[in-house]
């Protein structure tokens, strides 16, 4: 995830692009964006 860029970028379209050439899973941290993210609890460790 990016969460912060130069303002001398007018278009993050380009930055996105060359980061997923490495990073494929990438996304851009803007503001009031809302992920979800996998959860998985180890076996043995569930709330009771």
């Amino acid at each position: 995830m990016i969460g912060h860029f130069s303002a001398r970028y007018q278009n993050l379209e380009p930055l996105l692009q060359e980061a997923k050439e490495t990073f494929s899973n990438t996304e851009l941290a803007i503001e009031g964006t809302t992920f979800e993210l996998p959860y998985d609890r180890k076996p043995g460790t569930e709330e009771k």
